[in-house]
C-alpha cells in the first residue's frame, strides 16, 4: 500500500498578515487593563469631556479644548460618541450628561474605551508598516518591519494607553503609502 502525502500548500500573504495582526493584538492586550489612568490619559479624556460641553469639576483652569485639537482627540470623541450609543440604547448611560461625568472621572468604562480605541490603531499601525515595507523596499522587509514595530516595547506601550501618540502614528503611516 502506498503512503499518501498531503500537498502542501503555501501559506497566503492574507493568512501571514492576519496573524501577524493577531500577534500584534495579543501582545498590546496583555496589559491593557493594567493601572490607574496617566496624566497624558486623563487629559485627553478631560478634553473629550470638554468637547461634549462640560466644564472642569475641579475648576482648573484647563476649562477649554487645545487651540488646535489632535486628530486623537476627534477620533476618541467618535469612540466615546459610539459608546454613548450604545450605552443608551442599553440603559447603561442616562445620556449625554452622564457620559460627561465619566470621562471628567475618568471611570475605568471610558479608559477601557480610549484604550481599546489606542490598541486597535496600534494595531492597525503593525499593518500599515508591513504594506508600507512591501511597496518601499521588499515584502522580507515589511515582514521584518511589522514583526519589529508589533514587539517594539515602545510602540506596545503606548497602544496600551488612552492616548493620541497610535492614532498620530496609524495617520503617518497611512499617508506615507
Amino acid at each position: 500500500m502506498r503512503a499518501t502525502t498531503l500537498p502542501s500548500a503555501p501559506i497566503s500573504r492574507a493568512a501571514l498578515l492576519g496573524l501577524l495582526l493577531a500577534s500584534a493584538a495579543g501582545v498590546r492586550l496583555w496589559g491593557l487593563a493594567s493601572g490607574p489612568p496617566a496624566t497624558d490619559e486623563a487629559r485627553l479624556l478631560h478634553h473629550s469631556a470638554l468637547a461634549w460641553g462640560s466644564a472642569p469639576s475641579d475648576g482648573s483652569a484647563g476649562g477649554r479644548l487645545p487651540r488646535e485639537p489632535s486628530l486623537g482627540l476627534y477620533l476618541h470623541v467618535a469612540a466615546q460618541s459610539a459608546y454613548l450609543a450604545a450605552g443608551s440604547v442599553s440603559g447603561d448611560l442616562d445620556g449625554a450628561g452622564d457620559l460627561r461625568r465619566r470621562l471628567d472621572g475618568p471611570t475605568k468604562d471610558v479608559l477601557a474605551v480610549g484604550r481599546g480605541l489606542s490598541l486597535l490603531l496600534g494595531v492597525l499601525s503593525v499593518g500599515l508598516t508591513v504594506l508600507l515595507g512591501w511597496r518601499v523596499v521588499g515584502e522580507g522587509a515589511g515582514w521584518i518591519a511589522g514583526v519589529l514595530l508589533a514587539v517594539n516595547p515602545v510602540a506596545v506601550a503606548q497602544s496600551q494607553r488612552a492616548t493620541s501618540d497610535a492614532a498620530f502614528l496609524a495617520a503617518v503611516l497611512a499617508s506615507l503609502l
